[in-house]
């Protein structure tokens, strides 16, 4: 698949497509401006995915290999809000019924991939309702867990309360009602 990749140093130097996030944040503004793109960032971006947990590898090396950079608690929520902002702003709602690999075998359709990043991320609540930050990576803001000894990431639940409710909006629209009840709750 076609992504924006963020080059630099890790890409051209050590070949790496480092973080996860990154085509999804630059898909953002072309999901108006080329939507073919945007949608390619958002297959390449969902097959990373592991069928079995729902996790999502932080980076990619040569090969399209996973890292082992640590884990990071907010890689799902880019793929739910870049496939919200799509769906939406699109209404390619048929784009949802593509089928997408996981990374541990097997395909289903990208709707299932969003609904497994979503169970995956409600997995990683801290005790106190936060998004916890083990691992070694933590939230958007690399290496919070070992760089100011945070537990819990307020980031991530900020970004939670936005994207919700737009992944809702496109899960009524899809006809998937009770994913849209959850997604709101």
């Amino acid at each position: 698949h076609h992504v924006v990749s963020q080059g630099g140093y890790y890409q051209y130097d050590f070949g790496w497509q480092a973080a996860f996030r990154d085509p999804l944040q630059h898909a953002l503004p072309l999901i108006y401006a080329a939507p073919e793109l945007a949608r390619e960032v958002l297959r390449y971006s969902a097959q990373e995915q592991n069928r079995a947990s729902g996790e999502i590898p932080y980076s990619l090396g040569e090969m399209c290999r996973p890292l082992s950079h640590g884990t990071s608690n907010d890689l799902g929520l880019w793929l739910l809000w870049t496939a919200a902002e799509y769906g939406l702003a699109s209404r390619d709602l048929s784009f949802f019924k593509e089928q997408v690999s996981w990374r541990d075998g097997g395909s289903s359709t990208l709707w299932k991939h969003l609904v497994r990043a979503f169970t995956h991320q409600e997995s990683l609540r801290g005790p106190h309702g936060g998004y916890s930050t083990a691992g070694t990576v933590g939230d958007w803001s690399d290496l919070s867990t070992a760089l100011l000894g945070m537990t819990e990431s307020t980031l991530v639940a900020a970004q939670a309360a936005y994207i919700y409710p737009r992944l809702a909006e496109l899960a009524a629209a899809r006809g998937a009602k009770g994913f849209a009840r959850k997604l709101r709750a």
